[in-house]
């Protein structure tokens, strides 16, 4: 609690914290909200799965809700993945981390700090997403029973834990590299360049291991299921092992480069 405390203090009154976030969850909460709305806007002439118009399918209805907006909320972690970044890089820009160790705070503790601040992130995420998919879904479900709004619900704790994975990787990056901007860059293109071109060279069964793949596993890509084509309806206990692993990997490398820096 008292670490809990320190960091809540640090970015209760950044406005940062409130702009960036802000801007996520508004954000994520439109398209949410105009979904289907959204679905019927796009061509789909040249889709590589046939003949399939989101538009007219249940996008919203339970239980497929989980799943589907999961995955498109998943889009939307770069903001908080660049919060981040920003919170640790300016406690070396401004130096607070070293007034946090002359104040007696442990190097571990400081990174335990920011665990607890993302996972406040990660866990806030959840209550809006799960809070959005509730009313959304009661809305466009006929007969939504407890049993069918509980169905799939577990892609709830994938995105949770992608969201985790995904502000770990971003808190070992702005610890490594100390510079807001260049972090921010390597956040952004590191999972759309850097890996891909890496796990190129690997086969599959080492593909798999990778923090960017082991996150994608979590929630797949869920819209193939509406034209035939064979989806998991739930989230492998092994990719849920492998995205658990990663959390902590990452957790331990960042406090590793954080006690061979010289602050």
């Amino acid at each position: 609690m008292r670490l809990f405390k320190l960091e809540l203090q640090k970015n209760w009154t950044y406005p940062g914290f409130w702009v960036i976030l802000g801007m996520h969850y508004v954000f994520l909460i439109t398209v949410l909200f105009n979904l289907q709305d959204l679905a019927g806007s796009i061509d789909y002439s040249d889709n590589q799965y046939g003949d399939i118009d989101l538009s007219l399918v249940p996008l919203l209805q339970f239980p497929d809700i989980w799943h589907n907006i999961t995955y498109i909320s998943g889009f939307f972690k770069i903001l908080l993945g660049i919060y981040v970044v920003i919170a640790i890089t300016n406690e070396f820009q401004y130096n607070t981390i070293r007034l946090n160790l002359i104040n007696g705070l442990t190097r571990l503790e400081f990174t335990i700090s920011k665990l607890l601040l993302i996972f406040l992130i990660s866990l806030i995420s959840l209550l809006v997403v799960f809070s959005a998919g509730l009313i959304i879904g009661i809305n466009n479900t006929d007969t939504a029973t407890g049993s069918m709004m509980l169905d799939k619900s577990i892609f709830l704790l994938g995105y949770f834990l992608e969201i985790l994975l995904y502000l770990n990787f971003a808190l070992l990056i702005g610890t490594w590299l100390k510079r807001t901007g260049i972090s921010i860059f390597v956040v952004l293109i590191y999972p759309l360049l850097v890996e891909p071109l890496i796990r190129w060279q690997f086969p599959d069964v080492i593909d798999q291991f990778f923090p960017i793949k082991a996150m994608d596993q979590l929630i797949v890509f869920p819209f193939p299921k509406y034209v035939g084509i064979e989806v998991p309806d739930t989230i492998p206990f092994t990719a849920i092992l492998i995205g658990l692993a990663w959390v902590f990997i990452l957790f331990l490398l960042t406090n590793l480069i954080l006690n061979r820096k010289n602050l």
